[in-house]
């Protein structure tokens, strides 16, 4: 884990409520001697914080309740501004494998150049039905997609079909 993890870690469990996560990774950064003043200074704020401080789902800050759900976990990491592009890109690896194409959507930043996005997300997004998303995808995977979307809708798929095997698309509409 690097250093830069842990103090996210610290960061987050503090603003989540959770002093005993907090001072487990204060633990681990302080025998850093480059962290070690960072890890005190965190250990103080974690010492103010009540003895169970878990928030309650039903209180209005239940933005800030832990979760032991990987999605959950990564919106509230987004919501709480601890979001790097490791985190997004798990959460969109995760909302693919969901099929839950329209938030994956969501999660492209606008200004993104989509035609330098990962294969698989560019054929995600020829999913879904957004001219401005359209209009950014690479020639050739839109053109692949159309070709693809032809072959299926002729119900024409064969095993030897060079679209099908290992693209999202195969994913999206033939798996289980």
């Amino acid at each position: 884990m690097s250093l830069g993890t842990l103090r996210a870690l610290i960061k987050y469990n503090i603003a989540s409520g959770n002093a005993a996560m907090a001072r487990k990774y204060c633990d681990i950064l302080e025998r850093n001697p480059m962290n070690a003043a960072t890890a005190r200074a965190a250990r103080r704020v974690v010492d103010a914080m009540p003895p169970h401080s878990y928030l309650d789902a039903g209180s209005s800050d239940s933005a800030s309740v832990v979760s032991h759900n990987t999605y959950q976990t990564l919106k509230l990491m987004a919501q709480q501004g601890m979001f790097n592009d490791a985190a997004a890109d798990r959460l969109r690896c995760l909302l693919l494998l969901q099929r839950d194409i329209r938030n994956f959507a969501l999660t492209i930043p606008p200004e993104t150049d989509i035609s330098t996005l990962p294969l698989c997300y560019q054929q995600a997004l020829c999913l879904v039905n957004d001219p401005d998303i359209q209009q950014g995808i690479s020639p050739a995977v839109a053109d692949a997609f159309r070709r693809y979307m032809e072959a299926y809708n002729q119900v024409r798929m064969k095993e030897d079909d060079p679209i099908q095997p290992g693209t999202f698309w195969e994913y999206y509409f033939l798996s289980f």
